[in-house]
């Protein structure tokens, strides 16, 4: 029964089948659903901008997980984390949040049946869209604007509820496979839903679904686009993010600057010339992922019973478990990154120690002759004493970090 009330004033207005009805029109109680904090209504009549996804809208975005749901909210931008920017990050590893018009995923609050969720354990910002199972979702309903005053700070950016199926029967198994025209990012999904139990007629319900993903890792080299850190020719300029920590390793030389013993050659693809100068850079990105593989595995059960005219008892729990690997570029191996800033030292008479011959002496001493971009031998470098060197170390292979986040949750209630 409607009552009066100061949220979103429910009592003034409310929408009922297509007629108007309210105050002295009423001509029987209406039964709404109560989410969150606000009773739903349409757009016009709430003080705040509401966006529905129906089940149907899900089926039709051929989105499979709950993040892939929301990357087409346009509402939803500027600053999304996900696991995707995550990439290396020590902070949110696997992580997949969204961010309402652009505030960032710490002032977007995620629900679930109008409910909080645990935030994500690696930080305790956001919430992990990762724990949430879109094959369980009946609708989302994305308030599009702040909520702070309902819900707290984190809110300022909006909300996001997800409903679940509340009473569904029968059985539904989904599958999907997507294979880009080009190599890597291939994904797959696989689902299953059960629903058995008339809440009208049985006076009960139990349903639960089990989604399984997958995604191949998407590497740099494989797309044209991203391929390389360096772009002579970029549109605006010049474009060169290489790193000067390579292999061979550089070695720098007072009064000269940095030079190599691998020029001209350096170890292409990862390792080259940019510049006419005895340097080698490593182009870092070709070896990192632009999408890591992903695995996740996830879950819902519901049960509801019906134990009075306007009273029901209902137990809920679901489980997810993602796991993610991270690779980036090999260590880089320099003053810059030994713990107290040391510069790394190759020793005087190291089996690698660099020598050349010394186009002056026809003899072959220790030092580096200087190359161009063209090639051409310019100039020969001395060397002596302890090199200091800036090394990537290729043959170990990327720095591969695994994060496997796994969440529980269970609610009960009447």
């Amino acid at each position: 029964m409607f009552k009066k009330s100061s949220v979103a004033a429910a009592a003034a207005l409310v929408v009922a089948g297509g007629g108007w009805i309210g105050g002295a029109q009423a001509q029987q109680s209406q039964r709404v659903e109560i989410t969150g904090s606000a009773i739903r209504q349409i757009e016009t009549e709430t003080p705040l901008p509401i966006t529905v996804i129906t089940r149907e809208d899900i089926a039709k975005s051929g989105a499979t997980t709950a993040a892939e749901l929301l990357e087409r909210i346009s509402a939803n931008n500027g600053g999304g984390y996900n696991q995707v920017l995550a990439i290396g990050d020590s902070a949110r590893p696997g992580f997949a949040g969204a961010s309402l018009r652009g505030l960032g995923s710490n002032t977007t609050l995620i629900l679930l049946n109008g409910r909080r969720l645990a935030v994500y354990a690696f930080d305790g910002g956001a919430v992990d869209l990762n724990s949430i199972a879109l094959g369980a979702i009946e609708r989302v309903e994305v308030l599009r604007d702040g909520a702070s005053a309902l819900y707290g700070t984190d809110a300022i950016a909006g909300v996001i509820n997800f409903i679940t199926r509340r009473d569904y029967t029968g059985i539904e198994v989904s599958a999907s496979h997507r294979s880009p025209q080009k190599s890597g990012g291939k994904d797959s999904n696989a689902g299953v839903t059960l629903g058995f139990g008339d809440l009208a007629k049985d006076r009960f319900n139990i349903f639960g679904n089990l989604t399984w993903d997958k995604r191949e890792a998407l590497k740099a080299s494989s797309r044209d686009y991203a391929a390389t850190a360096f772009l002579p020719n970029a549109p605006g300029g010049r474009f060169d993010r290489t790193s000067g920590n390579t292999i061979p390793a550089s070695i720098f030389v007072t009064g000269v600057g940095t030079v190599n013993p691998g020029v001209p050659n350096c170890l292409p693809p990862a390792s080259f010339q940019t510049a006419p100068t005895g340097a080698c850079r490593f182009d870092y990105a070709s070896v990192i992922d632009i999408l890591p593989p992903q695995e996740k595995i996830g879950g819902l059960i519901r049960g509801t019973l019906l134990i009075g005219p306007v009273t029901e008892a209902f137990a809920e729990y679901n489980r997810t478990q993602t796991t993610s690997t991270f690779a980036i570029s090999p260590t880089p191996a320099s003053g810059a990154t030994t713990f107290n800033g040391d510069p790394l030292l190759y020793p005087a008479g190291g089996k690698w120690y660099p020598k050349a011959i010394n186009p002056a002496t026809g003899l072959s001493e220790n030092g580096l002759l200087w190359y161009n971009a063209a090639g051409q031998r310019t100039r020969f470098v001395p060397l002596a004493g302890d090199l200091e060197i800036f090394w990537r170390s290729l043959d170990a292979g990327p720095r591969t970090n695994e994060a496997k986040a796994e969440q529980d949750r269970g609610v009960v209630g009447i």
